[in-house]
């Protein structure tokens, strides 16, 4: 029996690690992964807002500048067929020039234009509207056959839309060269006239929508122009909140800016004539990076058909991109394009990622310190107890091993080390009794002790106290 007692229970030799190392490690590597994931998916997270916000963004303000050009120049050409339905009523007399002014200069009230004009076969003009940006409304009038020359006449109103005095005069002027006039007559249908500068204000860039005026017999009476001003389509792009470093504005197909939400014009002044500025000649660095890439994206500004959302690189910086093409049934044929910088989203998502990721930091460390802490407050109880173990292994049975405030290390320490060495004291004292007693408690608080307690009893019975003690100290020695 007490070789049986005394045999290793094969409790294999395995590679020692500290109980404090196994507590910490596994629980810093969880909330480190944690911490990882987390940071992860908030950059994920932030870089797909950002995505899905300027997408957003770019297609509302394509939205309202669709919305402002189809209500802006829907307005000069259902003006140009009003006045064309005027003419072949009879309401307007070709030749009664300040009748046709005083009619246009009503028009002008009611209206958001910038001149409406009528020129005649026979080279008789009448017009009204702002000389030049946002001035009062004036009337002018070009007739041979009243003033003997082609000079216009530029007239002052009063508020009933009477001339009351001379302003100005244009020599020589030829309205039957503009655009408006000359592609109109060559069409022979209402028809939106290239973008071209007023004579008498080369640096006001204009639309005209004009409309043939026939008499019954098919024949050519004139035509009406209905000028709109390209700069009050760059003060719509310019109230426009995109972004604050994003840009808008609106090209030809042939690259040529018709309005930019920029402050530069969409022209420059060559040998003191002003000419048109094309989008990749732009001084705006986003503007002409913007027209640049769709060029080389697409070959010819002609290819773009539908609306579509791209992004490229300036400088190692996205740019954001949208370009839609907007026409009407006259032949407009235009392409408006928004560019944001990402920068112009990121920053406040980036401030809030860092903030994400120094808060899971913070975590980190926090939970790295109370894992240290709780693998000591769990430790220090065992290492007592390892330690007392090893004391009454080596005979030194008068081990205390203080009682831990966690349950189950409170029930290590009480047993079988500091039972076992109440046991030994007792065999010292030869309290026979009181040794039977203790290996009755010790059967019934664990039945690993059940063979060790009868051998005890046997050993108590013949009062072999010196065998006792042996067996005792074999026992701890083995186990």
């Amino acid at each position: 029996m007490l070789l049986k007692l005394t045999k290793n229970f094969g409790i294999n030799k395995l590679r020692k690690l500290s109980l404090r190392l196994i507590l910490v490690v596994p629980f810093v590597l969880q909330i480190f992964a944690a911490v990882g994931l987390t940071g992860y998916l908030s950059l994920r997270n932030g870089q797909r807002a950002v995505n899905e916000l300027a997408s957003r963004l770019r297609g509302e303000v394509s939205s309202r500048i669709d919305q402002h050009l189809d209500s802006y120049l829907e307005t000069a050409r259902h003006l140009a067929q009003v006045n064309g339905d005027a003419f072949d009523l009879g309401l307007l007399d070709p030749q009664d020039l300040e009748g046709i002014s005083h009619y246009f200069w009503k028009q002008m009230q009611l209206y958001n234009v910038g001149y409406i004009s009528f020129g005649s076969k026979l080279g008789e003009f009448s017009g009204s509207g702002y000389y030049m940006e946002n001035t009062a409304i004036v009337v002018d009038y070009v007739s041979p056959k009243r003033y003997g020359n082609n000079n216009s006449y530029t007239y002052q109103t009063d508020n009933q839309g009477n001339r009351i005095k001379l302003s100005s005069s244009f020599p020589d002027y030829k309205f039957q060269k503009e655009a408006w006039y000359a592609e109109t007559v060559k069409a022979g249908k209402p028809i939106w006239s290239q973008i071209y500068q007023w004579e008498t204000a080369p640096e006001i860039l204009s639309v005209s929508a004009n409309s043939p005026v026939y008499d019954k017999n098919k024949n050519l009476i004139g035509v009406i122009g209905i000028d709109q001003r390209l700069s009050l389509i760059r003060d719509f792009l310019c109230q426009l909140k995109v972004s604050p470093n994003g840009k808008t504005f609106i090209l030809e197909r042939n690259g040529l800016i018709v309005a930019t939400s920029s402050s530069e014009k969409p022209y420059t002044i060559v040998g003191k004539k002003p000419q048109r500025l094309k989008a990749i000649d732009s001084s705006d660095a986003l503007v002409q990076a913007s027209a640049k890439y769709l060029t080389q994206h697409f070959g010819d500004l002609s290819k773009i058909k539908n609306s579509q959302q791209l992004d490229f690189l300036v400088n190692g910086q996205r740019q954001f991109i949208q370009v839609t093409p907007w026409q009407d049934e006259w032949g407009l044929d235009w392409l408006v394009v928004i560019a944001v910088p990402e920068s112009d989203f990121i920053g406040q998502i980036n401030a809030n990622t860092r903030m994400t990721i120094l808060l899971c930091l913070g975590a980190l460390v926090l939970a790295s310190l109370l894992g240290m802490y709780t693998s000591c407050w769990i430790t220090q109880p065992i290492l007592r107890l390892s330690k007392a173990s090893e004391a009454i292994a080596s005979g030194e049975l008068n081990q205390k091993v203080h009682e831990s405030a966690v349950n189950e290390l409170g029930v290590l320490g009480q047993s079988p080390a500091e039972d076992l060495s109440r046991l030994y004291e007792l065999a010292l004292k030869g309290r026979v009794k009181a040794i039977q007693d203790q290996v009755d408690r010790l059967a019934q608080s664990d039945e690993k002790l059940t063979l060790f307690a009868q051998e005890i009893r046997q050993l108590a019975k013949s009062f072999k106290i010196e065998q006792i003690q042996v067996f005792i100290q074999q026992y701890l020695t083995n186990n």
